[in-house]
């Protein structure tokens, strides 16, 4: 699963905005295939990055974009 995400993203240096390159609601959040279920793709990299996220945390992305 880990591959297949990160195959979908263009990754920069670590200043830079990784964009995501599959996709994507109608209102361009990217959105990830896991199990048959879709999820926002900022969520699944912060739990790749960093861990399960705890019921009460928003995941922003830095960007904006």
């Amino acid at each position: 699963m880990k591959e297949r995400f990160w195959s979908k993203v263009d990754t920069g240096s670590s200043d830079e905005c990784w964009e995501w390159q599959a996709h994507t609601h109608e209102k361009g959040y990217g959105q990830f295939s896991i199990d048959g279920q879709m999820t926002w793709a900022h969520r699944v990299a912060r739990e790749l990055c960093g861990g399960p996220i705890p019921d009460d945390d928003y995941v922003l992305h830095e960007c904006d974009n």
